[in-house]
């Protein structure tokens, strides 16, 4: 009796251990995504300032 609890809760944890991974795993590609996004707005942000900036410098030569 006292090894087939021992092994219920072997397995429980195991089987909380693995749902904590997914979850984390799910949290970390969240982040990423986020991060990738956040990265492109400033990429498109810097593209769009050197723009105005080269026509600008166009305008007044």
């Amino acid at each position: 009796m006292g090894k087939q609890l021992l092994n219920r809760c072997g397995a429980l944890i195991e089987e909380l251990d693995e749902d904590q991974n997914a979850i984390t795993g799910e949290v970390r590609g969240l982040a990423q995504l986020l991060d990738l996004r956040f990265r492109e707005r400033v990429f498109v942000g810097l593209r769009m300032q050197r723009r105005v900036e080269n026509e600008e410098d166009e305008g007044e030569a």
